[in-house]
């Protein structure tokens, strides 16, 4: 947020947006989630990012595409 620059988000706390991060660790690692959590590394460089989503294209759409 800080990178871009947008008045209207200049003044969120720290504090919220690390309860909101952990409110959604603690959603997406319980056991009732209620649907697959699919996690994909965004720290690693581009082309293994794209190659995740390119292999996990079937349960990111739901379809029956195959790779």
């Amino acid at each position: 947020m800080a990178k871009r620059g947008r008045a209207e988000e200049s003044e969120v706390p720290l504090e919220y947006l690390q309860q909101v991060h952990d409110s959604y660790e603690n959603w997406l690692s319980a056991p009732n989630v209620g649907c697959e959590v699919l996690t994909i590394d965004g720290d690693r460089n581009l082309d293994c990012v794209k190659d995740d989503l390119q292999r996990y294209t079937y349960k990111i759409l739901g379809g029956n595409h195959t790779n």
